[in-house]
Formats: C-alpha cells, structure tokens, sequence
C-alpha cells in the first residue's frame, strides 16, 4: 500500500483524531520537560533520558494511531474495489453485447413468468 492518502483511505475516524491530539500533546510536554531539564541548574540525567524517551514514544504512538489501518479493514477495502471492477467489467460486457444475441438468448430461456407457471 503507498503512503499516499487516497479519497477511500482519508476516512478517519473522530477517536483516533482524539487520541492523536492527545498523545501529540502529551509528547510535546514531555519534550518540553527535556528542554527544562536540560536548563536546569542540577542535571537530572535519568529525567532527562526519561522524559526524551517517553516523548518519542508518545509521539510514535501519536503517529501510529493516525496512519496505522487495520489488516482486516485493508483486506475489505481491497475485496470491495475487486468486487466494483468485476460489476463495471460485466456491466461493461452486458452493454456491448449484440442486440441479436440477447434477443436469442430471451427466445431459448424461460422468463419469470413461465419458470413460476412450470413450477406451480
């Protein structure tokens, strides 16, 4: 799958804008942390590496839940776009077909009327 958004793939949906903005936000407070411990007078390394740490995985966490799909939603995705290719093909097949064949065909099959009328 590209990375390039398409119309069918830009359906996000509002809880996973939600969560977006939320882990974003909380990924930029702790980097903030970093920068102010970093300031600070006394160097709390383990805060330091800590807050950087946890930053980067809120922020991948962020970025995840924006742009990750689900396998099963991309394997419906995918069956359904087959499904609408195969409909437009038949369609397609239907249209261009000999006026005199379908004609033919319609004299050699039985209708609806006459299958119920042999079946009752």
């Amino acid at each position: 799958m590209s990375s390039v958004l398409t119309n069918d793939d830009e359906k996000v949906g509002p809880g996973r804008i939600a969560a977006t903005i939320i882990l974003a936000l909380l990924a930029l407070v702790c980097f903030g942390e970093t920068g102010r411990f970093l300031l600070a007078q006394q160097h709390h390394l383990v805060r330091i590496g800590g807050s950087a740490v946890l930053g980067v995985a809120l922020a991948l966490g962020a970025w995840f839940a924006l742009r990750y799909q689900s396998l099963a939603a991309e394997e419906a995705r995918e069956a359904e776009r087959i499904a609408a290719a195969q409909e437009a093909v038949t369609a397609e097949a239907v249209a261009a077909a000999d006026p005199a064949e379908g004609s033919a065909e319609a004299a050699t099959s039985p209708g609806p009327q006459e299958t119920a009328a042999a079946q009752a």
